[in-house]
């Protein structure tokens, strides 16, 4: 068995030694590896001989980069292509080999190129897509189908965004319901209730009107309304950033309102860079159609500049009473901004 091995791997060394010892050009001996691989049927010598074909098509192009042939031009793209998806089979779409390979692909690949080429690259970008998506990036993902989409105009491509965003969706409100409920069995667990908010907004941030999930954010904010949305302490990596768009975190744990005042008790956490001054007129209360109310002067704001990494839980807001459903409580400072949303 280890002799056969080594007959084989000494037979494609052989082939290569000779293959890169004719010929007067780069291309040419590109070429005779190319085609040698196409007619071999031996995979690691197979492999050997794209790979010998790959670095002489790229050094071809890099000796005379103003002289490339659309010949050239289009064997280096496919044996590109060809290490690419080695890549991809053999490991992963965080592997550091594959920015390059599609930065020349990208780089060489014109409009006029064959549409086999094309349909080449937009198959391994759909594959690199699958890769993609399940490291949990969902929207580079979905900007490699995209990609392949106009690359190539074919149902295949379409078909996957709209099976890559159901499966992601799906999957992730069926576990935003079981985290909430888990949560309120035990107790409205703080972690869960979190979590099942975060989980729930990515799936509206991708079909904003897949069945419940409207319905189970509005649940999860009621019982969050205490709690900072600090994504953060309950999502392994970075959280997505159009879900987790605020560095200045509030909570309401209380709210009170009496003839034509709300009061509201709030902590704050000040995450973002600089010191945040605070005024009565940078709160407001939202309602349900829109409107803003400011927090009147009669507000009690302790202390007046709240620093990065420190949190305030004296803050008392007095607000004039709404006229529609509290939806929300809002902090703006010019380029500053944060909102705690009650349902």
């Amino acid at each position: 068995m280890k002799m056969n091995l080594l007959l084989k791997l000494a037979s494609g060394l052989s082939v290569l030694i000779l293959l890169t010892a004719c010929g007067s050009s780069y291309e040419s001996k590109g070429d005779a590896a190319f085609n040698s691989a196409k007619s071999t049927s031996d995979a690691n010598t197979k492999r050997l001989l794209e790979k010998t074909a790959y670095i002489m098509y790229h050094n071809a192009i890099l000796a005379h980069p103003e002289k490339i042939s659309p010949r050239l031009r289009e064997r280096f793209i496919e044996t590109t292509l060809i290490r690419a998806n080695l890549v991809i089979s053999e490991g992963t779409a965080g592997m550091d080999a594959l920015p390059l390979y599609m930065t020349d692909i990208d780089k060489y690949l014109t409009p006029d190129a064959p549409e086999n080429l094309k349909t080449m690259y937009a198959n391994f970008l759909l594959t690199l897509a699958d890769s993609t998506v399940a490291r949990e990036k969902m929207d580079d993902a979905l900007q490699l189908i995209d990609k392949a989409l106009h690359l190539s105009a074919n149902s295949a491509a379409a078909t996957k965004r709209e099976s890559l965003i159901g499966s992601f969706v799906k999957n992730k409100f069926d576990e935003a319901s079981a985290i909430f409920a888990e949560a309120v069995k035990n107790k409205n667990d703080v972690r869960g209730l979190l979590s099942a908010e975060y989980l729930v907004q990515l799936v509206l941030k991708y079909k904003a009107d897949y069945p419940g999930a409207a319905d189970l954010l509005s649940k999860a904010r009621v019982l969050n309304a205490g709690t900072y949305s600090a994504y953060k302490m309950v999502v392994d990596g970075k959280p997505d950033p159009v879900v987790d768009k605020y560095d200045i975190m509030m909570a309401v744990p209380t709210k009170s309102d009496k003839g034509g005042t709300v009061t509201l008790k709030v902590s704050m956490f000040n995450y973002s860079y600089n010191p945040l001054r605070m005024r009565a007129k940078n709160f407001f209360l939202v309602d349900d159609a829109g409107k803003k109310y400011q927090a009147l002067e009669s507000s009690k704001i302790d202390p007046e500049i709240l620093d990065t990494e420190h949190e305030t839980t004296a803050l008392v807001l007095h607000f004039p009473k709404p006229s529609g459903k509290i939806a929300s409580l809002l902090y703006e400072n010019e380029e500053h901004k944060s909102q705690k949303f009650f349902y």
